[in-house]
């Protein structure tokens, strides 16, 4: 019972511990507040051409843009120390955070880091408890990739990743966490879910290649990735607002 009491809280928790993480180790790189004169037009939106690692472009920050305006920046950080945003990839060395930020609003941001094999079981394949059912879901994602999207605001997903130069085998599996603290689109929409479903698999595929993985991984195609998101969608909350079924191409294959 304290088990699952435990996972149910780190489960909520995930974001406010991305985003505080992302706060203090980036602190002097966010771009100052800005001092829109409301007289003027707004300033255009402007997305990076390469952010996270260079493996995410315009047309996959777009769908998370809403209405936002103005210029967004990368910051990626290893561990608790910044580092340009043009840093290579390196997952499971340390945790890695990416974000694409502006004013202090961040439009995304991306988590890679290992977890141990209870954390895997209590949360890609326990699943949540019943009474949690409505605000988080599993993600039928294939054997090898566990899914979960949970608190209207997050998608994330693990899987295993046997690498003799890991410094503690106690740690097997690679988690990618994709999520957002923006006011600018509806985090209920099941649109941007895919969205971050959609980056999320496309920093899997990346990072079952970079580390490397020594097991076969197979991340699902993005018909079955958009058809485990609608699955899990039904008869929760995800269903009631936004706009509804997700139409995005999985990142990962274009």
């Amino acid at each position: 019972m304290a088990d699952r009491h435990r996972r149910r809280t780190r489960v909520w928790l995930e974001v406010g511990s991305l985003a505080c993480v992302l706060a203090l180790a980036g602190s002097y790189f966010w771009w100052p507040a800005s001092s829109q004169d409301p007289l003027m037009p707004p300033d255009p939106l402007m997305l990076p051409d390469s952010a996270c690692w260079s493996l995410l472009d315009r047309n996959d920050l777009q769908p998370l843009a809403g209405t936002a305006q103005g210029t967004f920046s990368v910051q990626v950080t290893e561990g608790f120390n910044s580092v340009g945003p043009q840093a290579s990839f390196q997952p499971g060395e340390q945790s890695q955070y990416c974000a694409v930020t502006r004013d202090n609003e961040s439009l995304l941001l991306v988590s890679v880091h290992r977890i141990n094999s209870r954390d895997h079981l209590n949360l890609y394949e326990k699943g949540p408890s019943p009474e949690y059912r409505a605000e988080a879901a599993l993600l039928g994602l294939g054997p090898d990739v566990g899914g979960l999207w949970t608190m209207k605001e997050q998608v994330q997903l693990a899987f295993r990743c046997d690498n003799p130069a890991n410094p503690d085998q106690g740690y097997p599996y690679l988690e990618v966490i994709v999520g957002a603290n923006s006011e600018h689109v509806d985090p209920k929409q099941a649109s941007v879910h895919q969205a971050r479903l959609d980056i999320a698999l496309k920093v899997a595929r990346a990072a079952a290649v970079a580390r490397p993985c020594q097991n076969p991984v197979a991340i699902p195609s993005a018909d079955d990735a958009k058809k485990a998101l609608e699955t899990a969608f039904q008869g929760t909350a995800m269903t009631k607002v936004g706009s509804g079924a997700p139409t995005a191409q999985a990142a990962g294959d274009r």
